[in-house]
């Protein structure tokens, strides 16, 4: 029973996280974006001020989009891996004492934080302030897979703590199985979420 409570854990903590591959073409190069005609047409796509766009901050007319190229791109999700080695370490430095729920308060307590910057970036606050688009992206990209694996890290050593003699390999994979099934859903969650509340229009991004 307890073993079958942390396979369930590991997946609703994947599926009630929303996510949604919006932010990704926001930011990557694309012919349509990113050319000089592209972003003629990015600068006139800005919508009717209103509170919320003077509050929010308009992502058109003011600033470019990011426009990352491919080679970049991958050095992003190299900079992500590593750093999910990094969270390793830390888990097994400084945090293998600490009880598994205050990692999980304190983890999802960092997420919200960590949720924001992608507010920030698109509200251009980082320019604002200095912070280049690929600055604060790596810095993004470094804080983010850290704090997921030392978030990851108890579910799997309860797991491996609770599993019966000569089944490692396959609960190993039912867990992995189970966290990215729900990191799937978690997406599909996101898309419907952002479908209902009027969605974003490519390629203006009007409503991101």
């Amino acid at each position: 029973i307890t073993l079958a409570k942390a396979s369930v854990y590991i997946f609703l903590s994947g599926a009630m996280q929303p996510s949604t591959p919006v932010m990704f073409y926001w930011y990557k190069e694309t012919e349509v974006s990113c050319t000089p005609e592209g972003r003629k047409s990015w600068a006139a796509a800005g919508d009717e001020s209103s509170w919320w766009k003077s509050f929010a901050g308009d992502v058109h007319n003011e600033y470019e989009r990011p426009c990352f190229d491919p080679q970049f791109i991958g050095w992003m999700s190299v900079v992500g891996y590593a750093s999910f080695a990094v969270g390793t370490a830390l888990y097994n430095r400084y945090f293998s004492e600490w009880s598994y729920r205050n990692i999980w308060i304190m983890t999802q307590l960092v997420f919200v934080v960590l949720n924001l910057f992608d507010y920030i970036w698109i509200s251009r606050w980082n320019l604002l302030v200095g912070i280049p688009d690929k600055a604060f992206v790596m810095g993004e990209e470094v804080l983010s897979p850290v704090f997921a694996r030392l978030a990851a890290m108890p579910m799997f050593i309860l797991a491996a703590k609770l599993c019966p003699p000569q089944i490692a390999a396959t609960l190993f994979a039912l867990t992995m199985g189970l966290s990215n099934f729900g990191a799937k859903m978690g997406g599909y969650v996101g898309i419907g979420l952002l479908a209902s509340l009027g969605g974003v229009d490519l390629p203006e991004f009007h409503n991101l």
